[in-house]
């Protein structure tokens, strides 16, 4: 099952909630209280409601792919090919055990 989608909303999600109380006129003083003049998200639920999406997305994350969470959290980030498969965009093993930097 792919849960890319869920996570995106997921994301998208905590970034509007954070957003929101900077549009609905929440400012932070210098002693660091937050005041809201026209908010109906105070500022501590739109924290917890950001974190709990975060949470949740790294749960899905974890678990939601199958396979341990070992492996779902620690995947390598590109796919290699074999070389003599290797088109434009790929990646192949040579290229991932050659130094930062080099050329092949």
């Amino acid at each position: 099952m792919s849960t890319n989608l869920i996570r995106t909303v997921l994301s998208v999600l905590a970034v509007a909630v954070m957003v929101a109380s900077s549009l609905l006129g929440c400012t932070t003083d210098a002693a660091g209280v937050t005041t809201c003049t026209a908010s109906w998200l105070s500022p501590q639920l739109a924290a917890m409601a950001a974190s709990g999406f975060v949470i949740l997305n790294l749960i899905l994350k974890a678990f939601g792919q199958g396979g341990t969470p070992a492996q779902n959290l620690g995947a390598k980030a590109v796919v290699v090919v074999p070389a003599e498969k290797a088109g434009p965009g790929t990646v192949t093993a040579s290229q991932v055990a050659a130094p930062a930097g080099a050329k092949k």
